[in-house]
C-alpha cells in the first residue's frame, strides 16, 4: 500500500486501523468467519468482494 503523506499523519492512522484490524482478527472468531467468506471467491456469488 502506497500512500503519499509528507506530516506522517495518515501513516499513523492506517498502522492503528491496521492494528485493530489484526487483533479482532486473531480473537474474534465471528469476524474471522466474516473475512474469510469475503475473501473467498464463489462464481455463483455476485457479493464476493468486499466493497
Amino acid at each position: 500500500m502506497f500512500i503519499q503523506d509528507e506530516s506522517g499523519v495518515d501513516h499513523i492512522w492506517l498502522k492503528q486501523k491496521l492494528d485493530l484490524f489484526f487483533y479482532k482478527l486473531l480473537t474474534d472468531t465471528e469476524f474471522q468467519e466474516e473475512v474469510s467468506s469475503k475473501l473467498t471467491y464463489d462464481k455463483g456469488r455476485s457479493d464476493c468482494f468486499i466493497q
